[in-house]
């Protein structure tokens, strides 16, 4: 999938971002709300309230991405979308679904890059990727994740959470949240060892603070 460019612009020219879980970036990061439960604009917040999401007033703008967001997904069960506007910066590293009980299964998150370049990074536990623009991604955002952009050009990211039930494992989670779904080879990205005096030197560092 490949956002029309003026799609693109629009996104891009989108104001008054949410501030809902802001305190876990650093640097040029920013999220609009698209489709939630309550058909507000400023809602951002993870929490259920017994309904399908529905395009906001500012979603309702994106014809191309909402098309295709209905023909590959099951939107009966989506709860909430937003696209995450990335510049310079990163997303500490942190866990999500946290609003969620203990004896309640979270929900399930898809990612799809809209806009990206190969200075974009993610992480999922101890494994560091690359999301190619167009793919979609489940990522178990209850794990240690995080996200990096080394470049000043804006990454655009589709993020989608769904409510598809209580099974246990993604190879049932998934089809559940698709129309249809098919497999790519992950673009992983190689972690050569640190050096060996990097921790002092990072030690170093607090006796100037």
């Amino acid at each position: 999938m490949r956002l029309p460019k003026e799609e693109v612009r629009l996104i891009l020219d989108f104001q008054d971002d949410s501030q809902e879980y802001s305190e876990f970036h650093f640097g040029d990061w920013k999220t609009y709300v698209i489709w939630n439960q309550s058909g507000q604009d400023d809602d951002g917040r993870v929490a259920d309230h017994g309904q399908a999401a529905r395009p906001t007033p500012r979603g309702l703008g994106l014809g191309f991405l909402n098309n295709w967001m209905v023909r590959t997904f099951d939107v009966s069960k989506l709860k909430l979308a937003r696209i995450h506007s990335m510049g310079e910066g990163v997303l500490i590293p942190h866990r999500d679904f946290v609003e969620f009980g203990k004896h309640t299964k979270p929900w399930t998150r898809v990612h799809v890059p809209l806009v990206t370049n190969s200075s974009c990074m993610h992480s999922d536990e101890s494994t560091v990727f690359r999301m190619r623009q167009g793919e979609v991604w489940f990522l178990d955002a209850a794990n240690l994740h995080s996200a990096v952009n080394f470049s000043t050009e804006r990454r655009l990211n589709l993020c989608l959470d769904f409510d598809i039930g209580h099974a246990e494992v993604a190879d049932v989670l998934l089809p559940a949240a698709f129309n249809d779904i098919d497999s790519l080879t992950p673009e992983l990205v190689r972690r050569p060892p640190l050096e060996v005096s990097f921790e002092d030197t990072l030690l170093s560092l607090a006796a100037q603070l």
